[in-house]
């Protein structure tokens, strides 16, 4: 997989959001949920559903599910900018939802957003059985296995709980407290990407125990990254409190324990290799 096919994948990804809109024109928040969902970003979740199912290699579309964790991601990013929380008034180099239009329509859009994610998941488990894998009732066990996973992910135990941490400046003395915060704000959401991508991509569920470890790697791994980029700020971050090399170090670690996890799953990992080089190739 070249960064050819992973261009390709994001401009896939762009079709099936603007489809996805094409449904919801009749509401009345229809624009500002398409200003959200079309003001960029890398749509680095739903690829890695893509890259998942991919992985385990029966050919199932998981498009549904791609549309959905995108949905979650940008209803969180919502949240985010809101004045209550992170209270940003740009969102990739545009104004902030809130800022476009109002802080109530910003809230319920977010709603909206979550919401319609899970509806996804459910048109995903209708495709899945109408692929010709296995009966009626797999496909509706898939279902359940999936809504289980992202609504556990998605509560007040997951990426919730991750906005709440971070807004309440949470204790991140020790390394186990910021992979607490880490998993919480950004693997929770990796492990709904490679949930989805794995259940309605035919993975085999005995090993479903095997995701949260490959998730809690790469959402380190990202997570840290993403704080080397961004020293400048004023808030806590690994690489602050620890040393710009000891984040590095970890990093790599963590990228080495994702590839560890892929092993034990049994899947092409050369399919994660461009996004791996392009998410981490500035990581010396």
């Amino acid at each position: 997989m070249g960064i050819k096919d992973l261009l390709g994948q994001k401009k896939e990804i762009d079709k099936e959001v603007k489809s996805y809109l094409e449904g919801v024109k009749s509401s009345a928040l229809h624009n500002p949920i398409a200003y959200s969902l079309l003001s960029g970003g890398k749509r680095l979740r739903p690829i890695l559903v893509k890259l998942m199912a991919r992985s385990i290699g029966k050919g199932f579309d998981v498009s549904q599910s791609a549309v959905a964790i995108e949905l979650f991601h940008t209803a969180s990013l919502i949240a985010d900018d809101l004045p209550c929380m992170d209270d940003d008034d740009y969102r990739r180099g545009a104004l902030a939802l809130h800022k476009k239009y109002k802080e109530s329509t910003a809230l319920l859009s977010s709603f909206a957003l979550l919401t319609e994610g899970f509806s996804q998941i459910e048109k995903n488990s209708r495709l899945y059985f109408k692929q010709g894998y296995g009966s009626e009732g797999e496909s509706d066990k898939r279902l359940r296995i999936a809504l289980k996973e992202t609504t556990k992910l998605s509560g007040p135990n997951g990426v919730v709980l991750g906005q709440y941490l971070d807004v309440e400046q949470a204790n991140t003395e020790t390394e186990e407290a910021f992979e607490r915060l880490y998993y919480l704000k950004t693997g929770t959401l990796f492990q709904g990407a490679f949930t989805l991508g794995y259940v309605f991509g035919g993975g085999d569920l005995s090993k479903m125990h095997l995701i949260e470890k490959l998730s809690t790697h790469l959402g380190f791994a990202f997570q840290i990254r993403d704080d080397l980029e961004d020293m400048d700020e004023e808030c806590l971050s690994y690489p602050k409190k620890f040393g710009e090399q000891m984040a590095k170090d970890r990093c790599k670690k963590e990228i080495e324990g994702f590839l560890e996890a892929l092993d034990q799953l049994e899947l092409d990992k050369k399919i994660f290799d461009e996004i791996i080089s392009y998410l981490f190739s500035e990581v010396p």
